[in-house]
């Protein structure tokens, strides 16, 4: 019958499971698939852009290093101050070697330096093979050269520098970086120029720089960015296209948006992906199909059911024959338990023939009836017991109103004879005793330990003639507290035995008291006499396992605070200058109003 349920359960879960996980796989896994597409996608445009950002970063850098040379800086300044053919040669010179050095780091072209003297632009006089330019003379300057300047030999005056709009562009950047479309000889170039100011406070312009860089190269890295069979763009800072040359110069703002940035898909279902260009204000976008993205994941969407299918019928096969193994071992056990509820409590089952989790099983049923007939065994011997105790109880019971009763006639006849001491030393004993059994209670309320305590101390200063003093501070909210009955006057008899050396010592002084704090009864017993060795005392609170101990009293103390409150609740003994202090910590715990037997008098009078 298990068997068969097994089997249906099992079969049915089967089929249901297949339904769900083939509808959650498919939904689940084409989700992560077309998740994963696209974020391969954004990602292969994030590369691409952080190497064109690196490209750009590089060229900046190595450029913005030319324009401080402090070489250069000097040459340009004395040009700018001084003119003339020295200034001149040193500043082409100076700027040959640092654009030789510009050129063997970057892949650029035509990288050209233009030094400014007196508001105007001069160029490299080797721009002009035959000696001159149209309408300037050989010194450089037009129609003939300016009445009162001196000519400068090396450079040539290039006054129409100014009226072009890169130029202008870039004196009006104020020494920023400006990137600009530069078209010659039929070849485009991006132009990265820059004002080369003096490094002084006035920060004059010493020079004008233009670093050109085929814009094949970034063709080629846009290129190199992997987005399935979409395109990518890269716009200039007024949204113009300037790649690919198949959309050159067409108005990039109106398919992206002006200054738009992010990435989102369009009304024509079109990943757009826009990324800027950091300090240029220049953009790339890739303009990716959607369902180029999704199809790239739909073979791989085939895979993944075609596995889910085979591994559904897998488990189906596997939870047939489970269900099979499992059964076997189970009816076994199962009529072995109705044996056991018929009354055969002595059967076991052989757990050889089995491994794994029934072995434990087959063990643990055997246990579980070793441990029925072990607490049967209990059980009938603590019936025993308990008669037996309520026996011992009520012979208990006996005992301390005879004992009560032998002292009170003791106590009628000192007084009878005039002995004094006597009669003190029985009312004490007497007081001692009862609080000691409190009516077989284990707590006594902190006002009757302190009174059992003061007649332990009473019967002390008569045996040794007051060989010293005792005083007693309990803070007066902690009478009604309830503490471990007889756990003061141990520590109080090691006191005086130890301290005041049985009698032996004079004039000491033995001191009790009691403080609430932090929510703890915090005792101390303290005395000025012999002081302890705290070594020998820890020996005695912890003694070794072979080692029989030679004093029960504080150690007794020690283990009850252990049982009753926790591990962390123990006896501490310290010195503190002449004083040995024994001190006790436990929780703070009201009677309620209760005396625990501690107030009860029976037993004092005679019987």
């Amino acid at each position: 019958m298990l068997k068969k349920r097994l089997f249906i359960s099992y079969t049915v879960l089967i089929s249901l499971f297949m339904i769900v996980v083939l509808t959650a796989v498919n939904r689940a896994v084409s989700g992560t698939i077309d998740t994963q597409m696209e974020s391969v996608t954004r990602e292969a445009v994030e590369v691409g852009v952080r190497d064109i950002n690196s490209l750009f970063s590089d060229m900046f850098s190595e450029t913005l290093n030319l324009c401080v040379d402090r070489q250069l800086q000097a040459a340009l300044t004395d040009f700018a101050d001084q003119g003339g053919e020295a200034a001149g040669r040193a500043v082409r010179e100076q700027g040959e070697r640092a654009i030789s050095g510009l050129r063997r780091k970057l892949t650029v072209e035509k990288v050209r330096l233009y030094p400014v003297r007196n508001g105007e632009f001069y160029r490299d006089e080797a721009e002009y093979p035959d000696g001159g330019s149209p309408g300037r003379d050989e010194a450089g300057f037009p129609n003939g050269g300016s009445p009162g300047r001196e000519p400068v030999r090396g450079v040539l005056a290039a006054p129409d520098l100014a009226g072009e709009e890169w130029v202008q562009k870039t004196r009006a950047a104020g020494g920023k970086f400006v990137l600009t479309e530069n078209e010659e000889a039929d070849r485009t170039f991006l132009r990265l120029s820059k004002v080369i100011l003096s490094d002084d406070r006035d920060m004059r312009d010493l020079a004008l720089l233009e670093v050109n860089i085929d814009v094949q190269i970034l063709s080629t890295r846009l290129n190199q960015i992997s987005v399935q069979k979409g395109l990518v763009y890269l716009l200039d800072d007024q949204g113009r296209i300037i790649l690919p040359y198949s959309h050159y110069h067409q108005d990039g703002n109106e398919r992206f948006g002006e200054g738009r940035s992010g990435a989102f898909i369009d009304r024509n279902k079109h990943m757009v992906i826009i990324r800027p260009i950091h300090t240029v204000g220049w953009r790339v976008a890739a303009d990716v199909p959607m369902r180029e993205i999704l199809a790239a994941g739909s073979a791989l969407r085939g895979h993944v059911m075609a596995i889910s299918a085979v591994a559904i019928v897998a488990v189906l096969l596997l939870a047939i024959y489970f269900s099979t193994y499992i059964s076997r071992p189970v009816i076994h056990i199962s009529q072995v338990m109705n044996q056991v509820r018929e009354g055969d409590l002595d059967i076991r089952i052989d757990s050889s023939r089995q491994t794994g989790e029934m072995k434990t099983l087959y063990q643990s049923f055997n246990y579980m009836m070793d441990m029925i007939g072990d607490l049967i065994q209990e059980v009938y011997v603590a019936k025993i017991r308990e008669k037996q105790s309520e026996l011992a109880a009520l012979q208990a019971q006996i005992n301390p109103h005879f004992l009560y009763n032998t002292l009170d006639s003791i106590n009628w006849m000192a007084i009878r004879y005039g002995a004094r001491d006597i009669q003190k030393m029985v009312v004490s004993l007497a007081t001692m005793l009862r609080y000691s059994l409190n009516n077989g209670q284990n707590l006594i309320a902190v006002q009757d330990e302190i009174k059992q305590v003061q007649s332990y101390i009473n019967l002390q200063q008569i045996r040794f003639e007051n060989c010293f003093e005792s005083e007693i501070r309990i803070q007066e909210e902690m009478n009604s507290c309830i503490i471990i009955k007889l756990l003061l006057q141990p520590l109080v008899e090691n006191a005086i035995i130890h301290g005041f050396d049985e009698g032996q010592y004079e004039n000491g002084h033995l001191t009790i008291t009691g403080e609430i704090e932090s929510g703890h009864m915090v005792f101390r017993v303290m005395n000025d006499g012999h002081q302890a060795d705290l070594e020998v005392i820890q020996r005695i609170l912890y003694p070794a396992e072979n080692v029989k101990p030679k004093s029960y009293g504080i150690k007794n103390v020690n283990d009850r605070l252990r049982h009753q409150y926790g591990e962390e609740y123990t006896l501490q003994y310290r010195i503190q200058g002449d004083l040995t202090v024994a001190v006790i910590r436990i929780p703070l715990e009201k009677t309620g109003g209760e005396a625990y037997g501690g107030g009860n008098d029976s037993g004092g009078g005679r019987r």
